[in-house]
């Protein structure tokens, strides 16, 4: 090779091109697909080089919302082809602009436009337009009584090249739906305090999203970790009205497998008045009308709030970054420092795939954010990393998965100007595996709960991830061909295999060691003879519905162990036929299933 020859290569910048492009799908394989996947031919695809959307046409909603003109399907831009031609993976449900608890009435073609497609290499932008409508019927009755304005709701979804954000730009305009402002006020993000009723109900506007994540994804918020349910709960003991007294949050995330999303202001925070991974609504600013003007703002008046739909690679603190990324190019002073590292299991030094970090303040109760090892979908090296910023200055690091005793917090400070890279051990954790017989010694389906010996406490953390359950066990197995195994930390425990209200309980007490796995045997016996009866459930979501995280081999796992014998499958706006994982999973114990509406 000649020395000009090398040069000139050398030179060349290998960068990859960013761009982005809006258009309108016409057929299926147009579209991102995955698991939650709604969209449909006439819909828009908003995408760039690190991000997809789609924005739903002017039609009505087969999701949780009513109209078009929301965001319906999101994913990363995925290298691998087997995720190519709708075949993605989109984990979300909806997310709906929102205007005093209003929605657009956006159902008609033509309210769903492609305002650039991003063709002159500036960013992609889509608008939506419609009347306001109340979300939920029993607002228009309250709307009527109080004298509620009108007026139109125009959305508009921005996103630039080499962003992994859409920039959302809601507009509550007080004039004809056929016309669009000439110029709008834009309205600062909230912070400490945000009149939630008092703006919908007398004074003005507040604006903010129906953001439902769906139950494929773990729902994560600052203040509350994975629990948003113990924090709700928490909130009715004290009697409190979120809608009055709303939580604040910084931002609203959630995790699925291989893509997690993150919802915020750009410089402001989030007031939710309610909070369930399917029916969350976050509201971001507000601004107070004329009090003694019944339609509160004058003619033509146009109000926008601005805020970030982020998207990461499958944990908290990628989606993270990129609404930190967002901030500091909207002008907001933050200081960023980077922080990697691998985990390893203590015992065998095995690097571990699918272990959280967490990020703590120092002293706070509940996580900041949290990492995931091998996140990425287009992770392939299995070398138990993780990676990402925190903002500059002292934090504690937690490592956790669901099964390991916690280790002590780590402390670490970071700075802008120097990389911290760490080595981190999980807890030491024991394996057990289960194997439950009838009173003829048959090998049967069974479900398993474990709980600590002697009422003690459970590692088990709904704040860490780990889901909530009912009376707190340390876990519980669903063993559907009658042998199961669990990770456990190491002490004493007591096993319940229940088959339903037909069988008693076979019970067993036993000890998790570090160094030695542990077999148990359970007996469950037949008490209750229903010769001539079928057991059956009638009303069975699963990961169809928007409102399920349940697999459908997982959600069949769960009947054949409770001794469910036929059931029904109800889910949201799907039929969905169980009969081939049925076969697949080889559980003739289910005589049959049925396919409901």
């Amino acid at each position: 090779m000649t020395p000009s020859l090398l040069v000139l290569l050398l030179s060349c910048d290998t960068q990859a091109p960013t761009w982005a492009r809006a258009s309108v799908m016409t057929d299926l394989s147009q579209g991102i697909g995955g698991p939650k996947a709604l969209a449909q031919p006439g819909d828009v695809v908003l995408e760039n080089d690190r991000v997809r959307f789609v924005v739903m046409g002017g039609r009505t909603s087969i999701g949780p919302g009513l109209f078009g003109g929301t965001i319906i399907d999101a994913d990363l831009q995925r290298a691998d082809p087997s995720f190519s031609q709708g075949r993605g993976n989109d984990r979300f449900a909806e997310l709906i602009p929102t205007v005093n608890m209003n929605v657009a009435m956006t159902d008609e073609p033509d309210e769903v436009v492609i305002v650039n497609d991003g063709s002159d290499g500036g960013p992609a932008i889509v608008r939506a337009v419609g009347e306001s409508e109340p979300f939920i019927s029993l607002l228009g009755g309250l709307w009527a009584i109080v004298g509620a304005p009108d007026f139109t709701i125009i959305t508009e979804y921005e996103l630039a090249p080499g962003n992994s954000y859409v920039t959302m730009r809601t507009t509550a305009f007080f004039g004809p739906q056929d016309t669009l402002p000439d110029n709008t006020t834009a309205v600062p993000g909230a912070t400490g305090s945000l009149p939630l009723l008092t703006y919908a109900l007398e004074t003005g506007v507040a604006f903010g999203d129906f953001y439902l994540q769906g139950g494929n994804v773990d729902v994560f918020a600052p203040g509350m970790g994975f629990d948003e349910d113990g924090a709700v709960y928490a909130a009715e003991v004290e009697g409190r009205n979120t809608f009055h007294d709303p939580f604040v949050l910084d931002f609203i995330g959630g995790s699925a497998e291989g893509v997690s999303y993150a919802l915020a202001s750009l410089d402001g925070e989030m007031f939710v008045p309610l909070f369930t991974s399917s029916q969350t609504a976050g509201f971001g600013a507000g601004v107070e009308g004329d009090v003694d003007d019944s339609d509160r703002f004058p003619p033509l008046t146009a109000l926008t709030y601005t805020r970030v739909f982020a998207l990461g690679d499958g944990d908290i603190g990628s989606a993270l970054e990129v609404v930190w990324t967002a901030r500091q190019e909207a002008g907001v002073s933050l200081s960023l420092g980077s922080v990697s590292g691998n985990v390893y299991d203590p015992r065998s030094l095995h690097p571990l795939s699918g272990v959280k970090v967490f990020a703590y303040a120092p002293g706070a109760d509940t996580p900041t954010l949290e990492w995931t090892t091998d996140v990425s979908l287009d992770d392939h090296v299995d070398d138990g990393s993780f990676a990402g910023v925190l903002p500059v200055g002292d934090w504690e690091l937690l490592v956790h998965e669901q099964g390991r005793p916690l280790n002590a917090r780590l402390p670490i400070t970071v700075r802008a100007d120097a990389p911290l890279t760490l080595t981190l051990l999980a807890g030491r954790s024991g394996d057990v595996s289960f194997h439950i017989f009838d009173e003829q010694d048959m090998q049967v389906p069974a479900k398993v709960t474990i709980l600590p010996a002697d009422g003690g406490p459970v590692v088990r953390d709904p704040v860490l991830g780990d889901g909530y359950i009912a009376g707190d066990p340390e876990a519980i197995v669903f063993c559907p061909h009658g042998a199961c195994e669990v990770r456990l930390p190491p002490g004493d425990y007591v096993a319940y295999a229940t088959r339903g209200p037909e069988y008693e309980l076979g019970i067993q007490s036993f000890t998790v060691r570090a160094d030695q796995p542990a077999e148990i045997e359970l007996t469950v016996t037949r008490s209750v003879d229903t010769t001539g009866f079928v057991s059956a459930d009638f009303h069975v979501h699963s990961a169809p519905s928007h409102d399920s995280g349940v697999s459908l081999p997982d959600r069949v796992g769960t009947m054949v162990a409770e001794h469910v014998e036929f059931f029904i499958s109800s889910d949201h706006d799907y039929i969905s036929d169980f009969r081939p994982v049925i076969e697949d999973l080889g559980l003739g114990a289910l005589r049959g299933h049925g396919c409901g509406p």
